[in-house]
């Protein structure tokens, strides 16, 4: 193609440029009044000169254009390989991302979110409905998420396998990073998306059940040493009696803290035992008549409406406890010669508790079942007893069997507590 354009050029060259001195030889012959041959002979060298240009410029011409169209065809050659290379990881892409529908339902399925990124350039190939939306991500588009977190990015640089942590919509993710996994024998990076919010919440509760432990036991425990050192030392007769009174008190204290403890626990304990038919109304007889003497000793008038044969499904157990929670505080925080009113109804199950006591202030309303939490009455500084663990196991134990807890205190008026079964 290159011959045939500088023969076909060089031609068209030397015949414009014969036919242009022929006629200038012409114009100088007449202007000056000499034979066309004398005129043509005398500029032969000028003639000459011309011809040499033009099959320079003819040969320059010809190169330049031969190596404008190389050119051309080079880049024409290299962007059909960036085409083809891109072809290539479209195909190679698609082959990663084109799932069955059915292997599409088991991902978007799974509550847990799951990315499988490329190690290579980070591009998501798979990442399921989950995922996607706890993200903001979208197909198509790359993972700026991961890309725009420090902290993401920092693992993403160091390939480490690693665990981080993140807030969102007061939940807690888990982000699992695994630099090693293989899919479909091809490597890649999987980031596995846990919704660890229970965990988190059960550490910390775990956490502060062993801090209000360890303190309910720091008292006592340390009145007991101490009082027995200074009988181990020697102490009259009068102040033995004193310190031994009080080792006593204190260890029932203890005993009781324990079997509290013990009883808060085994709720959680026989989560797999069934519920079974519960007559309330027994139970209710039964665990009242524990607190007559306690009733009596306090001057508090115990006055129950009991409908009969109130049937549930739950375990003995538990209504006992929730029962026993009650009365007990309707007891501890009445005044004396009060009353204490219980009352069962059938349609709906329900049970109420109401005293005459000093009343909860509002600020403690919404902690009265919280573990551990004790609210002084009103107007009151006095050391009514208990480990705040009463409510917190009707609470628990409400929660367990499904029932609604409904609290109505006012100032100096009592406190009225429904549960409804």
């Amino acid at each position: 193609m290159t011959k045939k354009l500088l023969i076909i050029s060089s031609a068209v060259t030397f015949a414009t440029v014969a036919g242009l001195l022929l006629a200038v030889n012409a114009y100088l012959a007449w202007s000056v009044e000499l034979s066309y041959q004398a005129m043509l002979l005398s500029l032969m060298h000028v003639y000459a000169a011309c011809v040499v240009l033009a099959v320079a410029g003819t040969i320059i011409l010809v190169v330049l254009s031969t190596y404008l169209s190389s050119n051309a065809m080079h880049k024409h050659i290299k962007r059909s390989n960036a085409s083809l290379k891109l072809s290539e990881t479209i195909a190679q892409n698609k082959r990663y991302t084109q799932v069955s529908e059915e292997e599409k339902s088991v991902l978007d399925g799974i509550d847990s979110g799951v990315i499988i990124m490329d190690p290579a350039t980070g591009a998501v190939r798979i990442i399921n409905e989950r995922a996607a939306a706890l993200i903001g991500h979208k197909y198509g588009r790359e993972l700026f998420y991961f890309i725009a977190d420090p902290e993401f990015n920092a693992v993403l640089q160091r390939r480490e396998n690693t665990r981080v942590y993140r807030e969102a919509d007061e939940r807690v993710y888990l982000f699992s990073f695994m630099f090693d996994s293989v899919i479909a024998g091809q490597d890649c990076i999987l980031v596995y998306i846990t919704d660890v919010t229970r965990i988190k919440n059960a550490e910390y509760i775990k956490d502060e059940f062993i801090s209000s432990i360890s303190h309910e036991l720091s008292t006592p425990l340390t009145l007991i040493a101490g009082y027995a050192e200074l009988i181990r030392q020697g102490m009259d007769e009068e102040n033995i009696k004193q310190a031994t009174e009080t080792i006593i008190l204190q260890s029932k204290h203890l005993s009781g803290f324990i079997k509290s403890i013990l009883k808060f626990t085994r709720v959680d304990a026989d989560d797999d035992l069934p519920f079974f038919e519960v007559d309330v109304s027994k139970v209710i007889i039964e665990t009242l008549s524990g607190f007559t003497l306690t009733a009596k000793e306090k001057g508090i008038d115990i006055i129950s409406d009991i409908a009969p044969s109130v049937l549930i499904a739950s375990r003995n157990e538990h209504v006992a406890e929730t029962v026993n929670s009650l009365v007990s505080n309707a007891l501890r925080f009445n005044r004396n010669g009060g009353t204490a009113s219980i009352t069962l109804k059938s349609n709906p199950a329900s049970l109420t508790v109401e005293d005459t006591g000093l009343g909860i202030s509002e600020e403690n309303l919404s902690r009265i079942f919280d573990r551990f939490f004790k609210a002084a009455p009103i107007d009151s500084e006095a050391d009514y007893g208990g480990y705040g663990l009463g409510l917190a196991l009707v609470k628990k134990v409400a929660l367990k069997n499904n029932w609604t807890i409904k609290v109505d205190s006012e100032k100096n008026k009592g406190t009225k507590i429904v549960v409804i079964f």
